[in-house]
Parts: structure tokens; sequence; C-alpha cells
């Protein structure tokens, strides 16, 4: 009876052993891996110490070449501004007949060069020919009768004086050579006017120019005023250009300026200010007298070079020092105790390769020329030139 109970106590024992075995194991390996994780912790710590400890004593860097520029301070400077004008004949006129009739003859054509007093076109004046000869033909009669009414005149003078003609007949005698005066004046009169008829059939340039264009071919009928060629005075050039009122007032009529023409730069001579003020632009006209031994093509734009001074003070520098900065401002790099220093500028005008700027710059301060994106304010810099600006 007592054997089954003694059998059950020894498995209950064996396995409570074994569960405390395993717990046992368990907890070895638990304190292993924690002692490996501190372990290596340990290790990490270390290994981050030794690479602070390396960078603290790596030696610093070698001062960075630059090149500079001494500034020097200046109490003004000369601004060019340039305003653009057109090219244009001093004279264009638009020739054209008086009188209307049919358009005989055309003898230039676009392009050409004509003198003064050259034929341009004529009139069919065959009908005017014809009155012409009317009218002097008429003359002729009149002449005639003119004669003959002197010579009764004269008789009759006798005649009176010898009391063989009455007074009234001589009167009559005289008023008609009188009469016949008149018609041989009227007559005359209408002469000259086909001959101005004449004249007026035949246009002739008035001065010496090109013709520009060409409206009307020979066979036309062309009534009085009808443009028929527009011709260009070429021999005195002009350039109108239109300036600010407070500009022009600066301007000097007779100096000369320089004038821009497709690339090419020449003397301009300023020869007027109109007296009033454009409506469309609201400027002050000046007309310059350009070189007559140019070639110009008209209506082409050309730019007239004004130098004015501004009274406001700065540097002059090389664009190449400037860097865009913030709020319209520019910023420069100059040296200082072997250092680069940071200073903001305004750019005032330019010529191109340099700027005239003001600002918080000093004079006789060494400005660095280029390389500014690769300085920070308190980098190491090494100047390998120092000239004025």
């Amino acid at each position: 009876m007592d054997t089954e109970p003694r059998k059950t106590s020894g498995r209950t024992f064996k396995s409570l052993l074994k569960t405390g075995v395993s717990h046992l194991l368990n907890g070895m390996k638990v304190l292993i891996f924690a002692g490996i994780a501190v372990a290596g912790i340990g290790a990490g710590v270390t290994i981050i110490q030794e690479r602070s400890d390396a960078r603290a004593t790596i030696a610093p860097s070698d001062p960075i070449l630059v090149e500079t520029v001494r500034a020097a301070a200046q109490d003004s400077f000369s601004r060019m501004t340039s305003y653009a004008g057109l090219i244009e004949p001093a004279r264009t006129s638009a020739l054209a007949f008086e009188r209307a009739g049919t358009l005989l003859d055309v003898t230039v054509d676009e392009g050409d060069l004509v003198k003064t007093g050259d034929v341009i076109a004529t009139l069919d004046t065959r009908t005017l020919g014809t009155r012409k000869r009317e009218l002097q033909a008429r003359k002729t009669a009149l002449t005639a009768q003119r004669d003959l009414a002197r010579i009764t005149t004269e008789r009759r003078r006798e005649l009176s004086k010898d009391g063989w003609s009455t007074d009234q007949a001589f009167d009559e005698a005289r008023h008609d050579v009188m009469r016949l005066d008149a018609s041989i004046g009227e007559v005359e009169a209408a002469l000259s006017g086909v001959d101005v008829d004449l004249d007026k059939s035949i246009v002739k340039a008035p001065f010496d120019g090109r013709i520009a264009a060409r409206r009307l071919d020979e066979g036309a009928i062309v009534s009085s005023g009808a443009a028929l060629v527009d011709l260009m005075e070429t021999s005195k050039p002009q350039l109108r250009v239109g300036f600010p009122q407070a500009r022009a007032n600066s301007l000097k009529i007779g100096e000369t300026y320089d004038v821009l023409i497709d690339g090419v730069v020449v003397k301009a001579r300023l020869h007027t200010l109109r007296p009033d003020i454009d409506p469309a632009t609201r400027s002050l006209i000046a007309l310059f007298n350009l070189p007559s031994d140019g070639t110009y093509r008209f209506g082409a734009i050309a730019d007239v070079t004004i130098e004015t001074k501004d009274d406001r003070g700065g540097f002059w520098l090389p664009v190449t020092a400037l860097k865009e900065g913030s709020r319209g401002l520019w910023t420069i790099m100059t040296v200082l105790d072997g250092k680069a220093q940071l200073e903001s500028v305004e750019v005032l005008t330019s010529d191109g390769d340099r700027a005239f700027v003001r600002g918080t710059l000093t004079d006789g301060a060494e400005v660095i020329v280029n390389g500014n994106h690769r300085l920070v304010p308190g980098t190491l810099v090494s100047a390998n030139a120092d000239k004025d600006a």
C-alpha cells in the first residue's frame, strides 16, 4: 500500500530538480549577455572618446591665398548715360506738281542720287503749248492795231493844229492807242501765266539728295499737290534725341558728344534744342549734326552718351569683388588681421568692369577681388597683391 506514493514523490522531485536546473542555466545566459553588452558599450564609449580626442588634435588649415586691391575713397564719380534717338535727314520733301495734268515722264527711280535743279518729272504740256501760240498770235494782231492807232493819233494831232480835225477825233485816236496797249498787256500777262504753268509742269530737285520713294508712273493723271517722289537730303544727317528736362538743361549747343551707331562711336555736334516739350514723351528734343562723310540708314536707332557728375562719395571696385546680398544690397570681403571680413555696399553705377559703391567700406581697406564664394567671415586668408582699385 505504501509503494505507490513513494513512486509519485520520486517523480515530483525529479521534475522539480529539472526545472531548477533549467532556470539556473537561463539566468547564467542572461548574465553572460549582459556582460557582453556592457563590454560593448564600454568599447563604443572608448572609441568615441578616442575619435573626439583625435579631432581635437587636428592642426589648423593653411590660409587661403586671395588677391586684393586697396580701396580709395572718392568724393564724386562720373556717370555715363545713354539716350536713344533716330537718325534722319536734315530735310525731306514730298515733291509734287502744282497743277493737274497727265504725267509724261519720270526721270528718277528709288535710291537715285540727284543734284539741285535736276529734272525729276514732267507733265504733258501740249495744251499749254497751243494756248501759248494762240496768245502770241493775238498779241501780234493787237500790236499791229496799236501801231496803226499811233500813226492815226499823230496825224490827228497835226490836223488838229492846222484846224483840219476836231479835238474829239484826236482824243478818240489817242484813247484807241491806250486801249490797245491795255489789251496787249492783258495778253502778255496771259502769256506769263502760260510760262508759269509750263514751269510748274516740270518738277526739279530743290536740293541735293536721294530719292526715297517713287509713288507715280508715266501716264497717270495727277492732281495738284499729289506726291510724286520723296526726296531726302543725304549730305546733312541728323540725330533726333529726346532728353528729360533736367538732363537737357546741362547740354550746350555747339559742343560735341559721343554717338554709338552700329557699334561705331562717332562725334556729333549739338545743333539745337527745341523750345517746346514733346507732348507724347514729355521730353525736350535735341538735334545733333552727324559727320557728313559717314554712311547712315535713316530711321535707324543711335545712342548718344552724356557724362554727368554725381556728388555722392564712394569707391571704385572691380565687379568681381561683388556678391549679391539681400534687400538690394551687395557684399564684399575685406582682409583684416589676416582674416576675411564681410562688408555691405550699395552699387551706384557701373561701367562694365568696375562698379562705384558706398557702404560700410573704409578708405584704404584691402578688398578681396575674387573667390568670395569660398570664404566666410573669419576665414584665414593671405593676400598676394595689394594695389589701388
